[in-house]
């Protein structure tokens, strides 16, 4: 079951994100990504996807916010010239892009920052609470070519306003989610939402919702969390197996939340998701991909994922200040920064391979819940 979900949320990846997935960036995939993943040197080709954390400042205060403690920090953040040079330094490999946070709206130069993108040909993502998705903005992405967008909207109204902890927040960004998939070309917009205890018996009025917006897709994701049991547990796997270079691996950043806040999870919602694919067909997905065995385990005390992780061969993050980070659940693991080395150099270096190498011999326990694996 392992090997089969791990393939199935893959391809559950690049089946509904197609966009930023071309043919030829599968084709390379396909001939390099075996041969990395089977290399005991922890070698990766050049990356698919490059993830641009481009501030760590949010306009929304979402209860079950993942990045939270990345949030409280404050960073100098990445600038348009300092993107270009690392434009220049990957084109020649097509890798994605996706513009994460925080929320990246936020920025005041955004638009700069899509457009350095996207006038290197380059495809282009983002994912934003859409509460600045205003007109000026919009035209703007569908000027340059905005390939996706990925917009969080958490039940409804009422329920969305409690989550966000904004009043309002419901009513401006369904507004501005109409207008756009009204006035896109090409743009591909996604709805996501994460469930919570707030809203689990939401989930069909979230997926009508998309469907009045006239949003392409509907996207459920599963609460990404971790018990204060298991953050131990998953301190003490790191005393045992990370080589010093890898000591960072043990601040885990991700929700702390008790098991008996989302127990009920395991009982109620396979049979939830199964009422909604049946209705809806492919117009929603579920990240990641789990079978119904897999979502009470997830749910459950002490949960180890006994799939693998391929994302750090295919993928990576660059923080605000331009450190790269293999995983948004270490972010104080810098494999080096982007200002001061080509990012190549920093994507084979010695404690990269090291990690990578880790990694294969099977995820540490602050992984299990990964909506990557």
């Amino acid at each position: 079951m392992s090997i089969k979900g791990t393939i199935a949320s893959q391809l559950n990846n690049v089946r509904f994100f197609k966009e930023l997935f071309p043919i030829s960036l599968l084709a390379r995939n396909a001939i390099t990504f075996p041969l990395d993943y089977l290399s005991p040197s922890g070698f990766a080709h050049p990356p698919m996807v490059i993830n641009c954390l481009l501030t760590s400042r949010c306009n929304l205060k979402c209860k079950m916010c993942s990045a939270y403690d990345f949030r409280q920090a404050k960073f100098k953040e990445m600038q348009v010239t300092d993107l270009q040079r690392l434009v220049q330094q990957v084109r020649h490999f097509s890798p994605s892009f996706y513009f994460g946070g925080g929320e990246p709206l936020i920025r005041d130069d955004i638009v700069a920052l899509v457009q350095t993108v996207k006038d290197a040909g380059l495809r282009l993502g983002i994912v934003s609470n859409g509460l600045r998705l205003t007109s000026d903005i919009r035209r703007d992405f569908i000027r340059f070519g905005l390939d996706h967008i990925l917009i969080s909207i958490h039940g409804p109204e009422e329920t969305h306003d409690t989550i966000t902890g904004v009043k309002g927040s419901f009513k401006k960004t369904t507004s501005n989610i109409e207008a756009f998939c009204r006035e896109k070309k090409k743009t591909f917009v996604m709805l996501n939402f994460v469930v919570s205890s707030d809203n689990l018996h939401k989930m069909r009025d979230l997926v009508l919702l998309g469907k009045e917006l006239g949003v392409d897709k509907v996207r459920i994701e599963h609460l990404l969390f971790i018990t204060e049991e298991e953050r131990q547990v998953h301190e003490e796997w790191c005393d045992m197996m990370c080589p010093p270079p890898l000591m960072a691996m043990k601040e885990v950043s991700t929700l702390v939340c008790q098991i008996g806040a989302v127990r009920d999870f395991s009982m109620e919602l396979p049979l939830l998701v199964n009422e909604i694919k049946k209705e809806f067909g492919d117009f929603v997905f579920v990240k990641p991909a789990l079978s119904e065995k897999e979502i009470e385990a997830w749910y459950s005390h002490r949960y180890r994922s006994q799939r693998r992780c391929v994302f750090v061969w295919r993928s990576l993050f660059i923080d605000p200040e331009g450190n790269v980070i293999p995983c948004q659940h270490y972010a104080g693991l810098t494999m080096g920064n982007i200002n001061k080395e080509p990012l190549l150099e920093i994507w084979n270096s010695r404690r990269y391979r090291m990690f990578r190498s880790l990694i294969r011999r099977g995820i540490a326990p602050g992984c299990s819940r990964c909506c990557k694996i």
